[in-house]
């Protein structure tokens, strides 16, 4: 029998995320062929966001995201996502 998922948020107006910070990998079957996944969300910048850099992997290719993860102006839980 599978376990329940339990969510368990941490503190602050970011702590929706808390329960997936940290670093996992997953490949898939594709029509582009395998693709390899590695993730990683970590806290920055003293706590106050996260950064997730992600590589996708498609064979020879590669695709390689870096991501900043904090609230805007308004208080809203926003992204910044830089791509090659």
């Amino acid at each position: 029998m599978a376990s329940k998922l339990v969510w368990k948020k941490g503190g602050g107006k970011l702590g929706v995320l808390a329960p997936i910070v940290g670093e996992w990998q997953a490949s898939a079957d594709t029509p582009m062929g395998i693709v390899n996944v590695h993730r990683k969300i970590q806290p920055t910048l003293s706590g106050s966001h996260f950064s997730m850099d992600v590589v996708w992997k498609f064979g020879q290719k590669e695709y390689v995201e870096h991501a900043i993860i904090g609230l805007n102006r308004q208080g809203v839980i926003t992204f910044w996502s830089f791509t090659n």
